[in-house]
């Protein structure tokens, strides 16, 4: 948050961002100051169980025929940081995550849960106008555009180029 906790008001997201300026333009027509900023979020956020990386993928291969004869859904990652391990499964719920890790462990393999997500660029219009709620052109522009919501962001993330 800036210093002092002071919030901006902001309309988005976009997801790209001439689509972003684009919007800047058609406020500024309307009167409304502004600028464009690139916020990286995460999303799709998930907890993933897994077997990590064995040795070489003939091990991974041994270990996933031995779940798969027991019924346990699971693959080997074929590539990347986490090449031959094992996956056994992507959950929303922590707790459903944490369940099978702690099923796999008392069946005798060491798994373990991360959390995995997606770093994606938004585009969010950062008003100069800070009772921007109450701006004729804001609330004409929301009305013409309903994917759009207006929020508040801290006022010192970075301007996008």
């Amino acid at each position: 948050m800036a210093a002092g906790g002071t919030l901006c008001p902001v309309l988005g997201p976009w997801a790209a961002g001439p689509d972003a300026r684009a919007a800047l333009v058609q406020l500024q027509a309307a009167g409304v100051a502004g600028h464009v900023r690139a916020v990286t979020v995460k999303k799709d956020r998930l907890n993933w169980v897994y077997l990590p990386p064995y040795q070489d993928r003939d091990r991974a291969l041994a270990v996933l025929r031995e779940l798969q004869d027991h019924g346990v859904d699971s693959f080997v990652v074929k590539e990347g940081e986490d090449a031959n391990a094992i996956s056994l499964g992507y959950f929303s719920s922590q707790e459903s995550a944490e369940g099978l890790r702690l099923k796999m462990r008392n069946a005798g393999y060491p798994a373990f849960v991360r959390e995995t997500a997606k770093d994606v660029t938004e585009y969010w219009l950062y008003l100069a106008d800070r009772s921007a709620e109450s701006n004729q052109g804001v609330k004409a522009f929301l009305e013409g555009n309903q994917q759009v919501k207006l929020d508040r962001m801290a006022c010192d993330a970075p301007a996008a180029q």
